[in-house]
């Protein structure tokens, strides 16, 4: 995904089967694997191999070998490597395929919350057995793809679901809570997008908290709370992705693309720059021209 755009709209291989699997490696300390994001769609990290620091919302934790990540509907969620290398494999489905077509006792009474998100489970689930165990089968079942592997699959999430319940809930929210919780992602969703479509003004927070009907106090640890970064930070994460843009498709000279992102000072610009892509804007055009 953009690493520009908080919120992803998630694509599946196959929307009558909507659930995939991809085997990730991130390589490099402290680089970014996962950039901050959210989705409707839930997501499970299982950590096969090194060690990351996972946030999910306002929850952070180290994972390492034989650790879920559960990530919940619509939570904002980033990791970030502790060691040179770390994998895992991420498994993203819509809850939706947890429903039956006939409206029955299990739907009403497990399916149905977690798609509303009252109920929430742990993020972190650390050396679980029986966790592994269907982990494994559901690895099996994608790769092989023999006849009915979409049924297994379906019995593997239904078992996992089971272990969730039973022994991983972290909440169960109220309908105050509930519409609480999803008026915080509208609000900052569409301070996100305000600040995707005006990086090249004068952004800050006085104006931000404003747009977000907020204190600057409340909204600064509020926007850290979702986005795992100060306000700063993601602003400046926008114009770097569009100045990288500008350098790798334009032939703008630097002094005009640093004022067409929003910054006001050429060497600051590529101080920043540098910070993000570990390369000056000037090597960047070099390899971008070859």
């Amino acid at each position: 995904m953009d690493k520009s755009t908080l919120k992803e709209k998630m694509t599946m291989p196959d929307p009558n089967f909507p659930m995939k699997l991809n085997k990730l490696c991130s390589t490099g300390v402290q680089k970014t694997a996962i950039y901050a994001h959210w989705h409707r769609e839930m997501e499970l990290l299982y950590i096969t191999k090194g060690s990351g620091l996972c946030r999910c919302n306002n929850h952070v934790f180290e994972v390492h070998p034989g650790d879920l990540v559960v990530v919940n509907c619509n939570e904002v969620h980033y990791c970030q490597n502790i060691s040179e290398v770390f994998e895992y494999d991420c498994i993203i489905l819509d809850p939706y395929i947890l429903n039956s077509r006939f409206i029955d006792l299990c739907d009403s009474k497990y399916i149905t919350p977690i798609i509303e998100n009252r109920i929430l489970f742990n993020n972190h689930i650390p050396q679980d057995i029986d966790v592994k165990a269907c982990i494994t089968s559901i690895n099996k079942e994608f790769n092989q793809r023999e006849v009915g592997f979409e049924l297994a699959l379906k019995a593997s999430l239904y078992q996992l679901i089971v272990i969730l319940m039973r022994h991983h809930i972290a909440r169960i929210l109220t309908d105050v809570q509930v519409k609480y919780r999803m008026k915080n992602i509208d609000r900052f969703n569409h301070i996100i997008h305000y600040i995707e479509t005006h990086y090249a003004d004068d952004l800050t927070i006085d104006h931000l908290s404003y747009q977000a009907h907020m204190s600057k106090y409340h909204f600064c640890r509020m926007f850290k709370q979702m986005t795992g970064h100060t306000v700063t930070h993601y602003i400046n994460s926008v114009r770097i992705q569009e100045a990288d843009n500008l350098i790798t498709h334009t032939d703008m000279s630097m002094s005009e693309i640093t004022y067409a992102v929003g910054f006001h000072d050429t060497s600051y610009f590529s101080r920043i720059y540098k910070m993000f892509k570990e390369i000056s804007p000037s090597e960047k055009r070099k390899l971008s021209k070859k």
